[in-house]
């Protein structure tokens, strides 16, 4: 599967869809940061959303743009975690059967959030096993495959942080933003760049992430060996 291109119209149809649902997240100056590098440096604290995550706007966009034929049928994907307490949440919400799955490595507390929230959970090894499970699943059950950054709805919805940003202080110079699988930092970029030409935007990978995809795996394989958890994904 590979997400359609996106452009900020599409992120602006986002925004007006999930507004009602979503509030806008706070930006404030980072006090400590600010005064260890000598800069203004600002926080933008998409972690304030429900499930602790930015996930929230593209799931919930995807839900919003489905037609109520397939949302009877129920949705489908494969997450470590935050996209999954999203889709769960979400579905909760609106009354959408929620089937996941999830690999053994994710947090318990996730899993179990995602249980008390109505989802049902299958658990296999790894992460790319349960990409693959949760891909075959439209043709085998009926379900609608909901990617986790890889689709042009997800996107758009996350770059909905990126309209807000623009509003909440236009007066930056550049952005700091984590890449995992990409599309919480296409969504941003995308969003900034229509509008700030001049905005250098750096995308921050885990070292785990990295050398996976140079194929030079570090010890543990396919489990991430780094904090950064949310974003160790290989592709």
């Amino acid at each position: 599967m590979t997400a359609q291109p996106v452009s900020v119209a599409d992120i602006e149809a986002a925004r007006k869809r999930i507004a009602p649902v979503l509030a806008v997240t706070p930006v404030t100056r980072a006090l400590g940061l600010s005064e260890e590098f000598g800069r203004d440096i600002f926080c933008k604290w998409d972690n304030k959303l429900r499930t602790g995550s930015f996930k929230e706007r593209g799931a919930l966009n995807f839900l919003l743009s489905m037609d109520k034929e397939r949302l009877a049928k129920g949705v489908c994907a494969a997450s470590a975690g935050n996209h999954a307490l999203a889709l769960s949440l979400h579905s909760s919400r609106l009354n959408v059967p929620c089937h996941l799955v999830m690999p053994a490595t994710a947090p318990l507390v996730k899993v179990e959030s995602c249980r008390r929230l109505g989802a049902q959970i299958t658990q296999v090894p790894t992460f790319y096993e349960a990409l693959e499970v949760a891909s075959r699943w439209p043709a085998e059950r009926g379900y609608t495959y909901i990617h986790p950054y890889d689709h042009e709805l997800i996107i758009a919805g996350q770059g909905v942080a990126g309209l807000e940003l623009l509003e909440q202080n236009s007066d930056f110079d550049s952005i700091i933003i984590p890449v995992g699988g990409g599309g919480y930092a296409a969504g941003v970029a995308t969003a900034v760049k229509a509008k700030r030409k001049d905005v250098f935007i750096l995308g921050v990978c885990s070292e785990w992430a990295l050398s996976m995809r140079a194929n030079k795996p570090q010890p543990g394989g396919f489990v991430p060996m780094t904090i950064a958890d949310g974003i160790a994904v290989k592709t």
